[in-house]
């Protein structure tokens, strides 16, 4: 995590720090999603957390390296779960798949740079697949965000309803 400070308190963890804790041998293969992903695409979001996307074979993993650097599990269920440092600032929001569609997120991911970390990022295509797979888990409250992604996403893309669709069932 960042160095502490000056007056022995503990410094912010932030986007690079998580990036870090995945680059730690055996490297955890993930996406950046959220409001970090869709700002990488050029549409800026105001957002608050930190959240990626990862292969449920590697859900252990992952909380134990969260979990041995003091990190507190939130919440889980069985495609998330919610990390909060111990310094209680920006929290990690993990969403597992499986492997064959983190594969196929990652296939189509971009590298992009967010400040001093660099990370993978799904294409717009999954990134709006994500949202509304959110939606049909019943989290309406995500309609307006969707939204928003939809114009992004229709703006700057010409594929095909059908290839849409065939995105968000997995």
């Amino acid at each position: 995590m960042s160095e502490e400070s000056a007056n022995d308190t503990l410094a912010p963890v932030d986007l690079h720090d998580y990036v870090e804790i995945a680059r730690q041998e055996p490297v955890l293969c993930f996406l950046v999603i959220g409001g970090y992903a869709v700002a990488a695409h050029g549409h800026s979001r105001a957002t608050f957390d930190i959240a990626f996307l990862a292969c449920d074979d590697d859900r252990e993993e992952w909380r134990q390296r969260l979990l041995n650097q003091k990190f507190r599990l939130i919440a889980e269920t069985s495609a998330f779960a919610q990390f909060s440092p111990p310094d209680q600032s920006t929290g990690l929001d993990l969403m597992f798949v499986n492997s064959a569609t983190f594969d196929q997120f990652w296939a189509a991911s971009e590298e992009r740079e967010f400040g001093k970390a660099t990370a993978q990022v799904p294409s717009l295509d999954h990134l709006l697949a994500l949202k509304l797979h959110v939606l049909k888990q019943g989290l309406a409250i995500e309609l307006s965000k969707t939204l928003k992604m939809w114009k992004c996403w229709r703006d700057e893309t010409s594929s095909s309803a059908s290839r849409m669709a065939s995105l968000i069932i997995w």
